[in-house]
């Protein structure tokens, strides 16, 4: 199997006609393939043809008429032409576009030495004949139209990824009768609830709450501000009202359902994601923590510029956190990336572990098996999945966040390393140092004895 990136067909063509004499091009359903083993594959474009009395005729979706491209592929002789599309493949997000003229493309950028692995294990899945590609857009994820907020708990809210791990100063909030400016990357998104049919949610600037409620009716959503100053973006000279922003840039809110299936809603659209079958939490993934011997509060989570002894989060650094690490940094607070970030460079390997604590406070005077102590802690880490695409961002954030630690209070984020070791660190990875991740929940509120299983 030859593999070619090319730009002119034609100049691929003629290459591997003058180097391998009766070449064929491999085209047609098998292409599909490619497909298999992709988890959350959402569907950006598709496009299906027909032969209808001997004319050929080509048709695009996109958007919500995804969802009628998709139906009719199953049901009609329709047959799959194009599409592209972003999923998760072995916990990893990727995109894909593949078409049956034989062509499999990515929007990523990589070194060479990726490219070649990613050919090899597209050609081993093309050449695969165990798959079945008739079924194969079944479980992808396609958007529909809704005109009022699904059933459920909101659990997650969150603004498109490309503003939540933005660094930029170009952009900022903007308080008009204070003449204030203030950082995107000092605020976060939290608390949505439904309260009779309208979304309420919360936008923590710094300490500061401002509240706001987003509606949606048979032919149109929107939002207004009903709590906290008038709140603007200022981009340059233009002021626009926070409430427009939502309206181009709108928040993504996750509802779970008592089945485990989750509801993405972003403006009066929503994304169905059905839980696995059979999934069980592993219980390799679960340490019990003894937090009487570290003498804890657990309705206590943040330490605070303080260092409070008896917090959660003290407790974490000091005990459960490792304590080689080069970095423990200190980053609660709006707009964190987690309540704690360690960092550690294993220089010999070429590689660099993040390590994401998110600390909750317990619902209870002692542990128990309340959902309430996961909901908010679980939407926390699982926005928190975002960092690992984007490691530069997050270095840059930390030595932001640190930046302002120093201007406003004089104190430091840093419970080990410094301002230092984050710029070597930023240097690695600009230089090819690999990096992984892991997201831990730390709730001393849950009983790992009365847990149960969905």
């Amino acid at each position: 199997m030859i593999h070619i990136n090319e730009t002119d067909t034609g100049k691929g063509n003629r290459l591997i006609d003058k180097m391998f004499f009766g070449a064929t091009q491999i085209k047609g359903d098998s292409i599909y393939r490619v497909l298999n083993g992709i988890n959350r594959l959402m569907i950006g474009t598709l496009g299906l043809k027909q032969v209808p009395n001997g004319r050929v005729s080509f048709r695009m979706f996109a958007g919500t008429d995804i969802k009628s491209g998709i139906s009719e592929a199953a049901i009609s002789s329709s047959t799959k032409s194009n599409l592209f599309g972003y999923g998760f493949k072995n916990g990893e997000r990727i995109s894909i576009g593949c078409s049956y003229k034989g062509k499999v493309w990515m929007r990523w950028v990589e070194r060479v030495d990726f490219w070649i692995e990613w050919c090899k294990e597209a050609g081993k899945q093309v050449l695969d004949t165990s798959i079945d590609t008739s079924n194969i857009l079944e479980n992808s994820l396609v958007s529909e139209a809704i005109t009022n907020f699904p059933k459920g708990k909101a659990y997650k809210i969150t603004l498109p990824e490309q503003i939540e791990v933005s660094n930029s100063l170009s952009k900022q909030f903007y308080i008009k009768k204070e003449d204030l400016h203030i950082p995107f990357f000092q605020a976060d998104l939290r608390n949505p609830k439904l309260v009779d049919k309208n979304l309420i949610f919360e936008y923590w600037i710094n300490d500061r709450k401002f509240i706001f409620e987003q509606y949606i009716n048979s032919t149109n959503y929107g939002f207004k501000q009903i709590e906290g100053d008038e709140l603007f973006v200022k981009k340059g000279s233009q002021l626009i009202s926070i409430v427009d922003y939502f309206k181009d840039y709108s928040p993504e809110i996750s509802f779970i359902q008592e089945d485990g299936t989750v509801i993405v809603v972003q403006e009066n659209l929503k994304i169905v994601i059905k839980p696995k079958r059979d999934m069980k939490l592993n219980s390799n993934y679960i340490n019990k923590i003894n937090w009487n011997g570290f003498d804890v509060n657990i309705k206590k989570e943040s330490q605070g510029r303080e260092r409070k002894r008896d917090s959660i989060q003290y407790a974490t650094i000091h005990n459960i956190v490792n304590a080689d690490s080069d970095i423990i940094f200190d980053d609660d607070g709006s707009g964190e990336i987690a309540d704690i970030v360690s960092i550690a460079i294993n220089q010999e390997q070429r590689n660099i572990a993040f390590y994401l604590y998110h600390c909750k406070y317990s619902h209870g005077d002692i542990p128990g098996a309340r959902v309430l102590d996961l909901y908010e802690v679980c939407g926390q880490s699982e926005k928190s999945i975002m960092w690992t695409d984007n490691t530069l961002k997050l270095i840059v954030r930390m030595i932001e966040r640190e930046k302002q630690q120093k201007k406003k209070y004089n104190s430091t984020r840093f419970d080990q390393g410094d301002l230092k070791t984050l710029y070597m660190i930023k240097k690695m990875i600009q230089a090819g140092f690999q990096t992984t991740f892991r997201i831990s929940i730390v709730q001393p509120g849950v009983s790992v004895s009365a847990m149960t299983q969905l």
